[in-house]
């Protein structure tokens, strides 16, 4: 992924608390080009991870109301599936086990209230699936895909409804490569070095 110059324009980023600070634009324009990749780096992470289970060795099979399986009848994968009203991250349905996945790139940083209403989304996940399929068990995790624990991670621990997993065990159930999908993380880095390195330049310029 990389990061790429928004282009917003000038006036509105003279209220940035950056530039209020410093009172360099170059700066306000780099730490919030920076800023929008950071929070778009969850979705990409997520893309990351669908793209590897597209390529594994599980077979495409057909939809199944709005839902696309991939995998064979007694496992298979659903990304982003829709049950009820609520949509999961990645479902794996192995036997007659229904493991639920919530994608988080590190936990130690997500927002208190937002994991509350995660929770709240899970309990009627939880309770929809346990209804409808009461031939399953159903297990809902909370992937700590990059994090190492720490922080709000103990928001997630503390709930009943979520199990905390890191991204290894995730990607070992799910049969895809943890260091490959690392590895598709990384392929932009020389561009965003370079990106760094332009904007250091340009700041040098306009200090000299």
């Amino acid at each position: 992924m990389r990061i790429v110059n928004n282009n917003l324009e000038i006036e509105r980023l003279r209220n940035n608390p950056i530039f209020r600070l410093t009172g360099c634009m170059e700066t306000t324009q780099f730490f919030s080009n920076l800023a929008s990749a950071c929070v778009k780096f969850g979705n990409y992470t997520e893309s990351v991870i669908f793209e590897s289970v597209e390529k594994t060795t599980l077979q495409k099979l057909d939809y199944i109301g709005q839902n696309t399986i991939y995998g064979q009848l007694e496992k298979y994968i659903l990304i982003k599936p829709k049950f009820g009203s609520e949509v999961p991250d990645v479902v794996l349905v192995d036997g007659k086990v229904i493991h639920v996945f919530e994608i988080k790139v590190n936990l130690r940083s997500s927002d208190s209230k937002k994991a509350h209403g995660e929770k709240v989304k899970y309990e009627r996940l939880q309770e929809y699936l346990t209804n409808n399929y009461p031939e399953y068990t159903v297990q809902i995790y909370a992937v700590d895909f990059l994090g190492g624990g720490g922080g709000s991670t103990a928001l997630y621990e503390r709930a009943n409804v979520f199990t905390v997993i890191n991204g290894k065990t995730f990607c070992e159930m799910m049969g895809i490569n943890y260091d490959i999908v690392c590895i598709n993380l990384e392929v932009d880095q020389d561009e965003n070095r370079k990106f760094i390195r332009d904007y250091i330049e340009a700041v040098n310029r306009k200090t000299l």
